[in-house]
């Protein structure tokens, strides 16, 4: 858990707090760009495979 800031710009002048939270949103904006790869890779293999 974090520790809970009393006001928001002590918060985003956190260097640690601000890093983590970045880390965090590139995580899941990977975790997301790799599920849309995979559900368009297994659409090509299924459009591919009945096409021909």
């Amino acid at each position: 858990m974090y520790y809970l800031h009393p006001n928001l710009s002590q918060l985003m002048t956190d260097p640690i707090f601000a890093s983590k939270h970045w880390i965090n949103i590139l995580l899941c904006i990977e975790n997301l760009v790799m599920k849309i790869l995979i559900i368009m890779t297994l659409l090509m293999r299924y459009y591919a495979h009945y096409a021909s």
